[in-house]
């Protein structure tokens, strides 16, 4: 069986940490929820995050005060276009 539900927040994760998560969730086609908030994840990490997420079905995703940018923003945008 698969994570449908996981609650990561304020672990103090940083790129590294968001990384091996990333490797992870790699084939978990049943990921819903993923909070991920105030764990410093700067835009290498979100990036693999949103490339492991690319081939789920998330519903909620929470990202909020971590220390990315433009280019993590638009690769997570990117994995997601298709995610409705």
């Amino acid at each position: 069986s698969s994570i449908q539900c996981l609650e990561l927040g304020n672990n103090h994760l940083l790129d590294e940490g968001a990384m091996f998560l990333a490797s992870g969730l790699e084939g978990n086609y049943c990921l819903r929820t993923l909070g991920l908030s105030s764990n410093g994840i700067g835009c290498e990490g979100l990036k693999k995050i949103a490339k492991a997420l690319k081939e789920t079905a998330i519903q909620e995703l929470d990202i909020s005060d971590n220390r990315f940018s433009g280019s993590g923003t638009l690769a997570l945008a990117d994995a997601l276009e298709g995610n409705m």
